[in-house]
């Protein structure tokens, strides 16, 4: 009889941890500097789940429910496999953008499964700050998941709205700007043990009851997410080796491939690959799905040795692996137009290009690939000056373009 019991209350157990892993919920929130915004979806469940019949809702500095106008909404389309995520990222794309069009950092569109909102005139929904509350909803405006809490502007560290905007914080009620606002400028990531979304507004917000959270623009913990949902016995994805090597040529072109690498996964499951270090201003990059890595932008590549960090991920936490990249005499075509850059460190604000080609243009972008300053060579002569005015300390990629059609990177440094 005990015995009996024992296996019923065993079921019943079971049942009631599994009973909530029916439907989609935000697993990772991403607010970071600029345009660097994502949402991840999670499916919980052990079938395919078909995204036409959901939409992302924003509601704006305190919004209320509904919100009035289409714009506040974007649906979602494509397929979210069993226990994996689903990453949307706004769509900002252009390298010259600046200000409300400046562009999503390349290691977060390198993470994106669609880009959404590129228009802010059709939908605001991904034009979110830390005092936004969001939602995952059926098409027919049924909660699904509520991050925040609609109707409630929370508020900054001095009890404003502005500068800095204001979000929900560690301290309660979470909406006075005690304690450390979380929801701006940084990444949250949902906990292991959370299996549904929250389907009524909440009372108070607290931010660190189902979440956990990362300093500002971190996105290596996006297209995967580890949740107790997932039925024990998954078997990681493993490298094939720990350290690869390969070696591409000085002038490569961009789509050049320098090698693969691949991790097996014995569950036969899907594995993605990223590049996760090592790569400042995206020379390289990685196919997603082949492991490919490929010369992906030719005039960034400035050092002879590359280390880069690879994770696999089967849609659990990933597994690493790093792959050496030598370039025989990077430099070296740089030297043959005595490429010159004085003086450096910078210390008044601005230096000189010289060559004994024509310059045309240096722009000059910072470690994150975000551009600086851009100046034009009108004189067409084979010296430019640029000013650097009002910029911080720190190191800084120049990117020069000669009068051949050469293109070459040098580091500066600001003092």
């Amino acid at each position: 009889m005990k015995k009996l019991l024992l296996i019923t209350v065993s079921i019943l157990f079971s049942g009631i941890i599994y009973a909530q892993c029916t439907d989609l919920f935000i697993s990772e929130y991403v607010e970071g500097w600029s345009n660097n915004k994502a949402i991840e979806i999670y499916n919980p469940t052990s079938e395919p789940i078909d995204l036409a019949g959901y939409r992302l809702v924003r509601y704006s500095n305190g919004q209320n429910v509904p919100p009035p106008e289409q714009q506040w909404t974007v649906e979602l389309s494509g397929t979210i496999q069993p226990y994996r995520t689903f990453v949307a990222v706004i769509d900002k794309r252009d390298p010259e953008g600046s200000g409300q069009e400046a562009p999503v950092w390349d290691d977060l569109q390198d993470r994106a499964d669609a880009f959404l909102c590129p228009d802010y005139d059709i939908s605001w929904a991904m034009y979110f700050n830390g005092d936004d509350a969001l939602s995952l909803e059926k098409i027919n405006g049924d909660f699904v998941d509520i991050f925040g809490k609609y109707g409630e502007r929370p508020l900054n560290e001095t009890g404003g709205t502005s500068n800095p905007t204001g979000g929900w914080s560690t301290v309660f009620p979470h909406s006075t700007g005690e304690g450390v606002v979380i929801t701006r400028d940084h990444t949250m990531f949902r906990k292991s043990d959370v299996d549904e979304g929250i389907k009524i507004n909440p009372a108070h917000f607290d931010p660190m009851a189902e979440w956990d959270t990362l300093k500002a623009n971190t996105f290596t913990n996006l297209n995967w997410h580890d949740n107790d949902c997932m039925p024990g016995g998954n078997t990681k994805p493993e490298f094939t080796q720990a350290n690869y090597e390969f070696s591409v040529p000085s002038g490569s072109a961009a789509g050049t491939s320098v090698g693969f690498v691949e991790a097996i996964d014995a569950d036969d499951d899907a594995v993605d690959y990223f590049i996760t270090w090592g790569n400042p201003y995206h020379p390289f990059k990685v196919n997603r799905s082949t492991g490919e890595i490929l010369v992906d932008i030719p005039e960034q590549i400035i050092n002879e040795t590359y280390i880069l960090t690879i994770s696999a991920t089967d849609g659990t936490s990933p597994v690493e692996a790093t792959a050496t990249i030598t370039i025989p005499s990077a430099i070296d075509e740089a030297d043959l137009y005595e490429l010159a850059i004085s003086p450096n460190p910078v210390l008044d604000g601005k230096f000189r290009v010289t060559a004994t080609e024509n310059i045309v243009s240096a722009k000059v972008v910072d470690l994150m690939g975000r551009v600086i300053t851009s100046s034009v060579n009108t004189s067409k002569s084979n010296e430019l000056v640029v000013e650097l005015s009002g910029v911080a300390k720190g190191i800084f990629l120049v990117n020069i373009k000669l009068g051949n059609n050469k293109s070459f990177a040098k580091k500066i440094t600001v003092k």
